[in-house]
């Protein structure tokens, strides 16, 4: 049998689990916001330092990283061209 206290606890019940719902997606949407902000921050940083030049010494560390992993290759096939 329904009873107006049934009723009235289901919807409190029912409030009760949207405004859980609801606080659930606003921390989501801030973690969201807060991760996409910190990601544009770090390809920007990454963007900045692939249009730096690169030094000499860089430039022989490099040439030389090349050169070792291509030496210890068990294939015949260069890594890097």
């Amino acid at each position: 049998m329904v009873t107006v206290g049934s009723v009235i606890t289901r919807s409190q019940q029912t409030v009760g689990s949207q405004a859980v719902m609801l606080q659930t997606l606003v921390r989501n949407t801030r973690i969201a916001d807060q991760l996409i902000s910190e990601n544009a921050q770090a390809i920007a940083l990454l963007t900045r330092w692939l249009n730096e030049p690169a030094t000499e010494e860089q430039q022989a560390t490099w040439e030389y990283l090349k050169r070792k992993l291509d030496e210890d290759r068990l294939s015949d096939r260069k890594l890097f061209v």
